[in-house]
């Protein structure tokens, strides 16, 4: 006997070729939503219609049974990978569920009981020729198990189809238009199986199955290849785009407009039906500004877009998909996408939020400085009443020591005053008035007035200044402030015996100041802190400081353009560097200076 085959082998033929073209191409797609189960489904097509024409054209009934026990090895498992690949379709990621595995139960126990069927007789009570027929044609009698497996293929079929019409109902033109591709192709093969269990098939005793699939195979390819089948999946498309309150433009590699939301088109106002497949540059003729950012593809951008005459803040993100999912390269018309969101009323909201948080840094800070201030302010008072009481009630042995007390408690809340409200007019954000002034006839002064003070606490002074003058642009009276205070703190914390030096020379077109000490020294968290108002060392107790000295010498040697720097180690002294711009010929006032000159000099 001879092998045999009809004149419609060559739809058998066209299926063959074709399928296996599809599924290549869809599993170069495989890490996309539905790609894999789509192109296993298209593998078991092919596979199908393969054994089929084999069978058809076989000679003898063990060759026959042989090649149609082959075929369920795509018969089985086709309708599993239709539904897997609409769920996925639809709905990324669903079958990813252990729970889909069990969808796989039933092929593979038809498996087990097709290749045992001699043993059972429930998938083919029996074979027999039909005589007088070419190629030998075959019947195969149905047993019970047959009509319950095609009961389940059906089952995943007519799921399939429910769903995927449920979803292109509520899809636009433009997305519709491949589910119901791919709904046509589906029906189609259905119809296929339909016809040949009826027994009207046009070709009596064979499946006229996998003849349909050449004729699916076409529209699938067509599908497939022309349109972007897997580039946007419905689910992906209803949440990402449909329901977005952003704009969302899609475009591909040519620059058309493969997709756009009602959001971008209410945002721009622009009709969506001059979107759709329109050149984005003529779309968004009426944005030059957009449409160039687009072309020359800045990725993030801030526009201010004049939409029916009213000025909108409109922020852009310009994404071009690399092609890359998982890891993974994949080909075809990738698309980019543009989000459009309209921040006109968050820009005020954001610059409204930010004046209350400056108005509230602002009080945060003033509350701050009045617990502060209220702190240093209780001790002299503490003092003052203390000393009163005694001198009512007379216990105090020598009056005029606690007079005493009382005048110098005064004097330091005086100066404390004064100091309170020097800070407060350093943080008004207030230009110094400046003139030229010799910096080096202020450091002599001060240096002569220290010395007293140095001989009465056994404290060497040492002073080394230049011996020509050297101009700076100052506010004489803040300055001098400034520097007395670094003084007198380095006076302070200097024991008897100790030696305190001052050293001024001309650098980096300016004077450095180096005030020295071999007083105890601070160490690194001390040092942290030192500038800060009201903050003295725990071991200072018994000095007559407030804590504001240093702070107000850094505010105002900033406020002159100037820097300042404390280095110090415990037990070791501390240096205090502090550089200040010499004044040129014109009386430039350096850019990061806070003063306003009035002439003069001094």
């Amino acid at each position: 006997m001879q092998w045999q085959f009809p004149q419609y082998a060559a739809l058998y033929i066209l299926a063959i070729a074709l399928l296996p073209i599809l599924a290549y191409a869809t599993w170069r797609r495989r890490v996309l939503p539905g790609a894999l189960n789509f192109a296993l489904q298209l593998a078991c097509m092919a596979w199908w219609a393969g054994a089929a024409l084999i069978e058809i054209g076989s000679p003898g009934i063990p060759a026959k049974i042989f090649w149609s026990q082959v075929a369920y090895l795509g018969i089985a498992f086709a309708p599993v990978f239709w539904l897997r690949f609409v769920l996925d379709y639809v709905r990324p990621g669903t079958t990813r569920s252990r729970v889909y595995l069990l969808l796989f139960f039933v092929p593979l126990l038809t498996q087990a009981l097709v290749w045992t069927n001699d043993l059972h007789r429930l998938i083919w009570p029996s074979v027999s020729i039909v005589p007088g027929t070419r190629n030998m044609q075959v019947v195969y009698e149905h047993g019970p198990y047959f009509w319950l497996f095609t009961a389940y293929c059906y089952l995943c079929v007519l799921v399939g189809l429910v769903i995927i019409i449920r979803h292109a109902w509520g899809m636009r033109t433009n997305s519709r238009g491949r589910a119901l591709s791919i709904l046509t192709a589906g029906i189609i093969v259905l119809m296929g199986n339909v016809v040949y269990l009826l027994g009207v098939s046009p070709i009596p005793y064979n499946d006229s199955t996998p003849l349909t699939f050449a004729i699916a195979g076409l529209i699938l390819f067509f599908t497939l290849f022309r349109t972007p089948l897997f580039s946007l999946v419905p689910q992906a498309h209803n949440l990402a785009i449909e329901s977005m309150a952003e704009g969302i433009l899609l475009m591909f590699s040519d620059g058309r407009i493969a997709d756009a939301n009602p959001a971008l088109s209410a945002m721009l106002d622009i009709p969506l039906k001059d979107c759709l497949g329109a050149p984005y540059a003529q779309a968004l003729k009426a944005y030059p500004a957009l449409a160039d950012a687009i072309r020359q593809d800045v990725a993030e951008a801030t526009l201010e877009l004049t939409v029916q005459g009213e000025t909108r803040i409109i922020e852009m993100q310009n994404s071009i998909l690399t092609g890359i999912v998982n890891g993974r390269a994949v080909e075809g018309d990738i698309p980019r996408v543009v989000m459009l969101r309209d921040i006109t009323e968050v820009t005020a909201m954001q610059r409204r939020v930010f004046e209350l948080a400056v108005e509230h840094a602002r009080i945060e800070l003033l509350t701050g400085f009045m617990r502060d201030a209220s702190t240093a302010f209780q001790a002299p008072l503490e003092t003052i009443t203390t000393a009163v009481k005694r001198l009512e009630s007379g216990s105090g042995e020598n009056p005029g020591e606690e007079l005493a007390v009382i005048d110098q408690q005064i004097s330091r809340f005086s100066k404390l005053l004064d100091d309170t409200l020097l800070i407060t007019t350093l943080d008004s954000g207030q230009p110094l008035e400046a003139q030229r002034v010799n910096l080096t006839n202020i450091l002599g002064d001060l240096c002569q007035t220290a010395q007293s003070e140095a001989q009465a606490k056994s404290i060497t002074l040492e002073s080394h200044l230049p011996g020509e003058p050297v101009y700076v642009l100052a506010s004489v009276s803040y300055l001098g402030i400034a520097l007395r205070h670094l003084i007198d703190n380095a006076l302070r914390y200097t024991p008897a015996g100790g030696t305190v030096s001052i050293d001024a020379s001309r650098k980096h077109h300016g004077m450095e100041i180096l005030i020295r000490d071999t007083g105890m020294g601070m160490d690194d968290e001390v040092l942290a802190r030192i500038f800060d108002q009201f903050f003295r060392v725990s071991t200072a107790g018994t000095t007559q400081g407030f804590g504001l000295g240093l702070s107000i010498a850094h505010r105002v040697i900033e406020m002159h353009g100037g820097t300042i720097a404390v280095h110090s180690m415990p037990d070791k002294g501390t240096t205090i560097t502090l550089w200040l711009p010499e004044a040129d010929e014109h009386n430039t006032i350096p850019a990061n200076a806070l003063l306003r000159l009035t002439g003069g000099k001094a």
